[in-house]
């Protein structure tokens, strides 16, 4: 708003006083219309860019203003350790690598993508691991950088016993983040589960309060609305026939909330249609210029155009 005036210090400083010479007039000297001089220009410059630098704005984050949360949900089930094996029975070309291993690297590529967006599109994360049960290991707002360092240390359970996969259970303790917005402030957010797992729901029902099947907490979800989002792993411990059921299953329970199921291990495009999913797009070129210390610049700008104003008064002087 103060930019219209920035010619005004300098015209202030063009009026002042000066030392004139008064020739005699004669044929050979023509009268000029008298114009600014360069200096006039470089302290209008000078007062321009100190203006900008001190209106630049500067986007602030907070935990209430973040664009949404997600909560990764892993399977830390016992055959998380085996190899990772494609359709056709057939190891994949790293030998070393199992279903963790994918898993985390996958979630470490979403992790990675939303670490890099800029403070006012930033996003919480939290973890939780399930097994036959399903406990937290990060709570939800933790930022992606932390999630990705935890994760590099935990390991698939090795409990005696503690090999089967209880969907339901995993995704109820994930929404208990997101059952009270009003506490947790994250009621503007968008709010993904992301269910990251190998096998089906093979978990046997007790039929007690609480002990809730995939389908209906995926109803949950979809009340409180958040959405569902799958990274399935590849195995082959199971016939297929289960294994077709299990992903019939899991892309019922992502439909139920808007979300979808995707396999991993997740290449860069797949990444990246992941992230226009959840709603948290890379920056974009427009987003990249506006992000540069623009303010710091200006005024480093506005000090040298002062210093060669100064250096041309002298000079016109």
């Amino acid at each position: 708003m103060l930019l219209p005036l920035a010619p005004w210090p300098a015209t202030i400083r063009l009026e002042r006083p000066r030392l004139r010479v008064v020739l005699p007039l004669s044929p050979d000297i023509q009268l000029e219309n008298e114009r600014k001089p360069a200096s006039f220009w470089w302290w209008t410059a000078s007062v321009c860019l100190f203006l900008i630098a001190l209106a630049g704005p500067k986007p602030q984050v907070s935990a209430v203003n973040r664009s949404g949360t997600l909560l990764v949900v892993l399977d830390s089930s016992g055959s998380m350790q085996d190899p990772l094996a494609a359709e056709g029975m057939e190891l994949t070309a790293d030998p070393g690598a199992t279903r963790w291993s994918t898993a985390s690297h996958s979630i470490g590529q979403v992790m990675d993508r939303l670490d890099a967006l800029p403070n006012h599109r930033s996003w919480g994360t939290g973890l939780v691991l399930f097994a036959r049960q399903a406990n937290w290991v990060l709570p939800a707002g933790t930022s992606p950088r932390a999630l990705i360092d935890t994760l590099g240390g935990l390991k698939p359970s090795q409990i005696p016993g503690d090999t089967s996969t209880h969907l339901g259970d995993a995704l109820v303790v994930g929404l208990e983040a997101f059952a009270d917005s009003k506490d947790t402030g994250l009621q503007d957010a968008n709010r993904v589960l992301m269910l990251v797992t190998d096998g089906e729901h093979n978990a046997i029902a007790t039929g007690e309060a609480g002990d809730f099947t995939p389908r209906q907490a995926a109803q949950m979800a979809a009340g409180l609305g958040v959405k569902l989002v799958v990274l399935r792993v590849p195995g082959t411990r199971s016939p297929f026939a289960t294994r077709q059921a299990a992903g019939q299953l899991l892309e019922d329970l992502a439909g139920r909330t808007g979300g979808y199921l995707i396999d991993t291990p997740l290449d860069a495009r797949a990444t990246e249609t992941l992230l226009l999913e959840l709603g948290a797009p890379p920056k974009g070129l427009m987003e990249r210029v506006w992000l540069l210390p623009w303010r710091n610049a200006s005024t480093m700008m506005a000090l040298a155009c002062a210093g060669i104003a100064l250096w041309r008064e002298k000079c016109e002087g």
